[in-house]
This record gives structure tokens, C-alpha cells and sequence, in this order.
């Protein structure tokens, strides 16, 4: 059995001390990489939700413009239809104008 040295025994208090401040001193910079690997994680995803919802509005926009540019180019053709169609009835109606008068030519040569 050895004799009671205080030495001995201070320094391995002094060292048990200093190795579990830094096995602490680990911790928390372990914690710290974390909080901060997981606040980068955040900021990230952050972004993405900003550059998506930028992205959703632009679709949006686009949309608008679409239905906006759908709506003058049916306008467009309906008028056209209205105005080919009133055309033909009008020449309808001559060409039946022109039948009647044939026939009544007709009658008159028979």
C-alpha cells in the first residue's frame, strides 16, 4: 500500500476537474455545430419556400395573362363568326330575291 501523498491526490483532482471541463467545453461545442448546422438547414429551407411562392405568383401572373389573351382571341372569332355568317344571310336572302324574280320571268316567257 503506498503512503498518503496530497500531491498526488490534488493533481488528480485538478486533472479529473480539468477533463471534465473539457469534456463540457465538447458538449457544447458539439451543441453549438448542431444549432448552428440546423439554423443553416432553416435558412435554407427559407429560401426555397421564397423562390417557390416567387415561382407560384409568376404562374400566376402567367395564368392571368392566358385566360386574359383566351378571352380577346374568342371575342375575336365570335365576331368574325357573326360577321361571316351575317355576310351569308344577306346573300341568302339575295339569291332568293334573284330565285323569285326567275321565276317570275319564267311565268311571264310560259
Amino acid at each position: 500500500m503506498r503512503p498518503f501523498d496530497p500531491f498526488i491526490n490534488d493533481f488528480n483532482a485538478s486533472f479529473t476537474a480539468i477533463k471534465t471541463i473539457e469534456d463540457e467545453r465538447s458538449v457544447k461545442q458539439s451543441k453549438k455545430d448542431e444549432v448552428d448546422s440546423l439554423g443553416c438547414i432553416v435558412r435554407i429551407k427559407e429560401l426555397e419556400a421564397r423562390l417557390f411562392q416567387s415561382r407560384a405568383a409568376d404562374a400566376r401572373g402567367e395564368a392571368v395573362s392566358l385566360r386574359r389573351l383566351a378571352r380577346l382571341e374568342s371575342k375575336k372569332l365570335n365576331e368574325t363568326y357573326y360577321e361571316k355568317l351575317s355576310k351569308l344571310c344577306s346573300q341568302e336572302t339575295e339569291v332568293a330575291c334573284l330565285l323569285t324574280k326567275m321565276e317570275a320571268a319564267k311565268q311571264l316567257l310560259v
